[in-house]
C-alpha cells in the first residue's frame, strides 16, 4: 500500500493510532507516510488533569512521533472534505491544506458548557492543561480564603477532581475545607453502576467530600452558585465538570450523529458509510 493516511488529534486515540501505523509500516513493509496534525505541540495526559502537580502531564509529540517516523503538523483543524479528500488547517496565522489517503478523526471531546448565567465568568474547569493550571493558580492566590470548593458534575471527572480538592485546599493553607461534589442524578457515580455507587460514596465520605445529588446549577458568581429553587452554595471556586460534547467537527461528516455529537463507526472503527475515513476516541 502507498499513501498517505492523515491522523487528526494527538490525544490518546490520534497518538495511538499513528503509532500503531507505524508498527503497520514497519511490518508490512509499506510505502506510507504518516502526519499528524495538533493545535498545540504536546500530547496532554487530560485525564489528570485534576491533579495538584502537572508538571509531568504533556509530553512532547515530536518526542514520540519523529523516532518512528511520524510526521508533525501543528495547526488547527478547521474543516474536512471527504469529496475531495482534504483537510484544512490553520498554522502559523496562515490557512492550509493537506491531503489524505486515509483518515483517523481523532480530534477529541470538549465540556459542555450550557448558557448559565455567569458560568462562563466565574467558572472553572480541568478539560485542558490550561484550565487545570488556571484553576491550581487560582487556589493558590486565593490561599486560606479558598475554603469552599464547589465541583458539578457526578462523573468520573467530577469525582476525581471532588477527591483531589481537600489536599489542593490545605496545601493552600486552608485549615478545614469543605468541598462539596454536586450532580442532578440522585446519586453520585450513577452512571458507573450499582455495585460502584457504594464504594464512590464510602471513598468520598472517608475525604470529608460532601455529595449532593438532584440538583441543578441556574446560576454561578464569583461568590458561589444558585441551584433550582433558589438555594444558594456560597464556594470561593466553583468547578465545572458535567458532560461532554464531540469535536464540533464531526459535523463534517455527511451522515447522523448522537445525541453526543460522536460519529456511528463499524468494528474496525471506520465511518460507516465512507470509504477512507475512520474515528476514534471520544468522537466515535
Amino acid at each position: 500500500m502507498t499513501g498517505r493516511i492523515l491522523v487528526l488529534g494527538g490525544g490518546f486515540a490520534g497518538l495511538w493510532s499513528a503509532l500503531a501505523a507505524a508498527r503497520a509500516r514497519a511490518t508490512f513493509g509499506a510505502d506510507l507516510e504518516i502526519v499528524l496534525v495538533n493545535d498545540t505541540p504536546w500530547h496532554s495526559i487530560r485525564v489528570r488533569n485534576y491533579e495538584a502537580d502537572l508538571s509531568d502531564t504533556r509530553v512532547a509529540l515530536d518526542d514520540v512521533l519523529g523516532p518512528v517516523g511520524v510526521r508533525h503538523l501543528q495547526g488547527r483543524v478547521t474543516g474536512i472534505d471527504v469529496e475531495s479528500r482534504s483537510v484544512a488547517y490553520e498554522a502559523d496565522g496562515s490557512a492550509q491544506n493537506i491531503g489524505y489517503d486515509r483518515l483517523v478523526f481523532a480530534l477529541g471531546s470538549r465540556l459542555a458548557r450550557p448558557p448559565i448565567p455567569g458560568l462562563a465568568e466565574h467558572g472553572f474547569d480541568v478539560d485542558t492543561h490550561d484550565a487545570a493550571i488556571r484553576l491550581n493558580e487560582h487556589i493558590a492566590r486565593l490561599g486560606a480564603d479558598a475554603s469552599t470548593v464547589l465541583v458539578v458534575g457526578g462523573g468520573l471527572t467530577g469525582i476525581e477532581t471532588a477527591a483531589e480538592m481537600p489536599g489542593k485546599l490545605r496545601a493552600a493553607g486552608v485549615a478545614t475545607p469543605r468541598v462539596i461534589l454536586a450532580d442532578h442524578a440522585p446519586r453520585i457515580g450513577s452512571d458507573m453502576g450499582a455495585e460502584a455507587m457504594p464504594v464512590i460514596e464510602e471513598a468520598l465520605a472517608a475525604l470529608g467530600v460532601e455529595t449532593r445529588g438532584g440538583v441543578s446549577v441556574v446560576a454561578v458568581d464569583a461568590t458561589g452558585a444558585t441551584l433550582a429553587g433558589g438555594e444558594r452554595i456560597e464556594a470561593a471556586t466553583v468547578v465545572w465538570c458535567a458532560g461532554m460534547r464531540a469535536h464540533p467537527l464531526t459535523s463534517a461528516f455527511p451522515l447522523e450523529r448522537d445525541r453526543l455529537g460522536r460519529l456511528p463507526v463499524n468494528p474496525t472503527l471506520k465511518i460507516r458509510g465512507l470509504r477512507a475515513e475512520f474515528a476514534a476516541g471520544d468522537v466515535a
